[in-house]
């Protein structure tokens, strides 16, 4: 699932993004997915299986939490 909290805690740990941008919408375009920031300016498309690796390896570190 995708959320905004998602999306910039993804353009905070993968993209690099400084932790005060954060993502305000966002746009599924065939493979990619077109971030907007809250500046209103600057954006990004990022394709979605980075984006969909990157949740996954999240996911599989929580269940290994718990393991």
């Amino acid at each position: 699932m995708i959320t905004l909290e998602l999306l910039s805690q993804f353009t905070h740990e993968e993209l690099r993004y400084k932790s005060k941008i954060k993502v305000t919408s966002y746009e599924i375009i065939r493979d990619w997915i077109q971030l907007q920031f809250d500046d209103n300016v600057m954006g990004e498309v990022v394709s979605s299986d980075r984006f969909y690796n990157w949740v996954n390896e999240k996911r599989d570190e929580k269940i290994n939490q718990i393991i």
